[in-house]
């Protein structure tokens, strides 16, 4: 591969998507490129992965997933592969982040990478309106000095399955962790569906995230069930921003 007027556009793309190890292929292919260059460039898509397993890991840990098998050996991945990072050796730094973030990803039910919606009943003629009627929270500030340009859509993709997690496990402490200012209707919402005892279920469906200057925006559709078989079905759109170390949700309007 040629270097262009932006010779990095393909392989930030592909760390963008959390595709790291196609990334570093990427630039390992790269012609005309000082050998300087590939190697930064290098250490940005490993410092990428890492922030991705970091971020499923703080997932993990808001759920209280510690003690799971998953988490631990998560936590053996993340340290296998910061070894290797000290080592110099990048591309298994990199299989080993990405395993970690897999590893971390499934110490908690409700992970939607693994989850099966049940079979759908017919939705109600009427969407509920609570959610998509209430004023939108104050949105939370971004952190100063945050480059969204190095997260990737991963840190978002693991928002969203920490809010099944929780939803799952009945954690409004855990929801309001990643939804620091929730919507007074949503939160009512919460409570009601968490009073209730028995298997809720919570998946979220075509799930797309993208990134603007200053914020991720996900779309998806998302469908909850409570104990006695009640369905909803929404499609959202969900906004994240940085705070501090880590994406929380600021704001979910319904479509």
């Amino acid at each position: 591969v040629a270097a262009g007027g932006n010779a990095w556009q393909g392989v930030r793309q592909l760390s963008a998507s959390a595709r790291y190890d196609r990334a570093l292929a990427a630039i390992d292919q790269m012609a005309g490129v000082p050998a300087a260059d590939q190697q930064a460039e290098r250490r940005r898509v490993v410092e990428g992965a890492l922030r991705a397993a970091q971020t499923a890991r703080r997932v993990a840990e808001d759920l209280q997933r510690t003690r799971t098998p998953q988490y631990q050996q998560g936590v053996a991945a993340q340290q296998h592969g910061e070894q290797q990072q000290g080592a110099g050796r990048m591309r298994q730094a990199v299989t080993a982040y990405m395993t970690a973030r897999t590893h971390f990803d499934q110490a908690f039910p409700g992970n939607t990478a693994n989850a099966t919606a049940p079979a759908a009943g017919t939705d109600a003629a009427t969407p509920p309106t609570a959610p998509s009627e209430a004023p939108a929270p104050a949105a939370t500030a971004t952190a100063p000095g945050v480059d969204l340009s190095t997260w990737s859509t991963a840190e978002a993709h693991a928002v969203i399955t920490a809010f099944a997690g929780a939803y799952g496990s009945r954690d409004i402490a855990g929801m309001r962790r990643i939804w620091p200012v929730i919507d007074p209707a949503w939160e009512a919402e919460f409570k009601e569906a968490f009073a209730t005892k028995g298997e809720l279920v919570c998946v979220f469906e075509q799930t797309s995230a993208t990134r603007t200057s200053d914020q991720f925006v996900v779309t998806a559709r998302l469908l909850t069930q409570l104990p006695d078989g009640d369905q909803r079905r929404r499609s959202l759109v969900i906004t994240l921003e940085p705070q501090r170390d880590r994406l929380v949700i600021s704001r979910i309007r319904v479509r």
